[in-house]
């Protein structure tokens, strides 16, 4: 999103950003608004054109005093016009048409032609920084048929230049140039080398733009070379930008830097707000290109701020769109999303076709980066279709021109119709009807513009309370899938050990009992076979019972556990003449469970003391629950056994390696060590409350 500086001769200079790069339009002056030095003109009207580039604060006061002071109309109209040019020139538009107006109805008065072409061509020129290109090509355009008409050819050639600025503002690059090399034309044979060096800058503009970069240094090294020799500052900032331009399409970025701070400063010098906008947006863009984006934002930032100062709705939404090319090299697409919506209300409002383009590009790089991939795609086809229908552009501005010069032979005719002084004072009377109102179209649209803003605002932050809805939904329904699957997954193991545990109990069972039924057996054989299908039932039982204590919602607070895990320590111990030790807290806290972490506690809790039971031979266990940080859970099982020998380890090792599984799939953690004194098994979780 660059910059490029087109030079005309007028009262001051615009910066429209084009297709990601920065035009000033420079309109520079001899007298002012390029036009001769008027024959009676006030000492005090004098110094504030000599001081216009250097001071331009002692320029404003010494116009304001010419016109405090003038006692002819002349004077008067011609100070009105140079407050407008002045006001122009440190970017008070507002002023600088209040000024405009006043002095175009005092030089209706005295029917001096000059002047209200000079008035029309400075509207113009206002128009044209506010980003109002169609309004700035009426003014220019209206300036130009008096020019013509009353033989002025040096005004003629200036307003050539500018309405071709016009005509590069929208894309129409053929037209642009017959524009420059006619005003050219006229320049040369009048030897004015102040517009021929401006002219020199717009037709480089206009070769850069379709690429010709050869062609393009070549017009700008000459506008450069003339500047320098009429010591022209303003002109000399204008080429400089535009010459760095060059280095940074021939992908050279370092050595374009040099080039926008010499133009930089020049602004600087010249107090022009839109000149400095524009060199801190080319800075910028140099540092993102040499992948420098910190620099980077820091001077689209600051650019950002200059255009916002000024009003200038065009480079702000570049400089958004600008800032938010840096946070997507920089990855942070979030921030590079918002910075490139607000690019796209901006451009929405002027209605800039090329604008709202970039935006749209970047929303989809943006989108993409963030994995939304379905307002990714709109974007992008909504960038390709603004994109396709600016190749229509051209063919309405032929249409356009055809209509200008209908509009303006019908209002020659008009004009030579007026001779007497009668129908003179009704062309006045309707001139200041018309002037009130564009005044309260102005109002209108002012007001309309706000209610749009409104409208805008409230759209925009509905669009987020959905956006917000939308995204708790979705929340909501990946937390209810999760909450599913948990529950898919615990039904799955349940019907794993049910089948792996009951399903081969009740089978031997069944062997059992019909090999009682069919086979000749001793009475001590089949009590011993009847004993085995006892006990077998009895561990079913038990097995049945464990899995529906783990499933049953009731039993999903800590203290059921340990209650169990106490219940079942008794049953196993009791039996065998051994001492065992249960220590639990008294007071537990009142944390819940989940199906899954209660089962796999208790398991593993019943599978250690199993295997203390059948391997350790030892005299004394203990079992030991304590609470760590408030929601660490511990458990160590210890006994005073012959312990387990490495290699027997390794061949039990499987029912091992399944308790650590099973702590592992909780979040837990599983620790064992033995040695010929005794065993210690510890293992812990961390539950966190609801």
């Amino acid at each position: 999103m660059f910059s490029r500086t087109l030079l005309t001769i007028d009262i001051t200079f615009k910066v429209c950003f084009k297709r990601g790069f920065c035009i000033i339009n420079f309109l520079l002056l001899l007298a002012f608004s390029g036009v001769s030095q008027p024959k009676q003109v006030s000492p005090l009207l004098d110094s504030a054109i000599k001081y216009r580039s250097s001071r331009p604060d002692k320029a404003m006061s010494c116009a304001r005093n010419s016109f405090l002071q003038a006692n002819d109309k002349a004077t008067r109209s011609r100070s009105l016009l140079f407050l407008g040019v002045l006001n122009c020139d440190i970017s008070r538009y507002d002023s600088s048409l209040y000024y405009l107006d006043q002095s175009l109805i005092l030089f209706k008065s005295t029917n001096d032609s000059s002047g209200v072409a000079e008035v029309y061509h400075n509207m113009g020129v206002a128009k044209e920084h506010l980003g109002l290109y169609q309004e700035s090509l009426d003014y220019y355009q209206q300036g130009y048929e008096i020019r013509k008409k009353i033989g002025l050819k040096s005004e003629v050639a200036f307003s050539l230049n500018s309405i071709g600025n016009i005509y590069v503002f929208l894309n129409n690059y053929s037209r642009a140039l017959e524009l420059y090399l006619e005003s050219l034309k006229i320049s040369e044979e009048l030897k004015n080398q102040n517009a021929i060096a401006n002219t020199y800058n717009n037709i480089g503009m206009v070769y850069d733009y379709t690429s010709d970069l050869d062609k393009a240094f070549e017009y700008y090294d000459r506008a450069r070379k003339a500047y320098e020799v009429l010591n022209d500052k303003r002109g000399l900032a204008g080429v400089l930008n535009n010459i760095g331009l060059i280095y940074k399409n021939k992908r050279q970025p370092e050595k374009s830097v040099p080039y926008y701070q010499q133009s930089l400063k020049l602004f600087e010098e010249l107090k022009s707000a839109y000149g400095v906008a524009v060199l801190q947006n080319n800075i910028g863009v140099a540092y993102g290109l040499m992948n420098n984006q910190e620099r980077a934002l820091q001077f689209h930032r600051q650019s950002l701020a200059t255009n916002t100062k000024i009003g200038n709705s065009d480079g702000i939404a570049n400089s958004n769109n600008s800032i938010g090319e840096s946070y997507l090299e920089l990855k942070q697409f979030e921030k590079a999303d918002e910075y490139f919506k607000k690019g796209l209300v901006v451009a929405k409002q002027i209605s800039s076709q090329d604008r709202m383009a970039e935006s749209y590009e970047g929303l989809a790089k943006s989108r993409e980066g963030m994995k939304d991939y379905k307002n990714a795609l709109t974007y992008s086809r909504q960038a390709r279709n603004l994109r396709d229908s600016l190749f229509s552009v051209e063919k309405s501005q032929k249409l356009y021109e055809m209509e200008q010069k209908y509009e303006s032979a019908l209002k020659a005719k008009q004009i030579a119709l007026l001779n007497s002084e009668t129908e003179r004072q009704k062309l006045e009377i309707v001139q200041k009807t018309e002037l009130i109102d564009q005044r309260n179209i102005q109002l209108i649209l002012v007001v309309a513009s706000l209610v749009f803003l409104g409208l805008a605002v409230y759209l925009f932050y509905s669009r987020l309370r959905l956006q917000q809805a939308a995204r708790l939904e979705l929340a909501r329904r990946e937390k209810d899938q999760a909450i599913i699957k948990s529950i898919y997954e615990q039904r799955m193991s349940i019907s794993k050990d049910m089948h792996d545990e009951i399903g081969s109990g009740l089978t031997h069972v069944s062997l059992l009992s019909e090999m009682i039924t069919t086979q000749n057996r001793s009475d001590v054989e089949m009590r011993i076979e009847v004993q085995t299908i006892s006990t077998i039932s009895r561990k079913l039982v038990q097995g049945m019972s464990e899995i529906i204590w783990a499933i049953n919602p009731q039993n999903e607070t800590l203290e059921n556990l340990t209650s169990y895990l106490r219940e079942q320590t008794n049953r196993y111990f009791d039996p065998f003449n051994l001492q065992y030790n249960i220590y639990m807290p008294d007071q537990l806290p009142d944390i819940k469970l989940t199906n899954q972490q209660r089962r796999n506690l208790f398991l593993v809790t019943k599978e250690t003391l199993n295997n203390t039971l059948k391997y350790a031979e030892a005299s004394v266990v203990s079992l030991t629950m304590e609470i760590k940080d408030d929601n660490m859970f511990c458990f160590l099982i210890s006994d005073n056994g012959k312990g387990f020998e490495k290699d027997k380890i390794r061949r039990s090792a499987n029912g091992l390696k399944n308790m650590e599984s099973r702590m592992n799939e909780i979040g837990g953690s599983f620790e064992i060590s033995s040695t010929p004194q005794g065993t210690h098994v510890s293992y812990s979780v961390l539950i966190s409350p609801e």
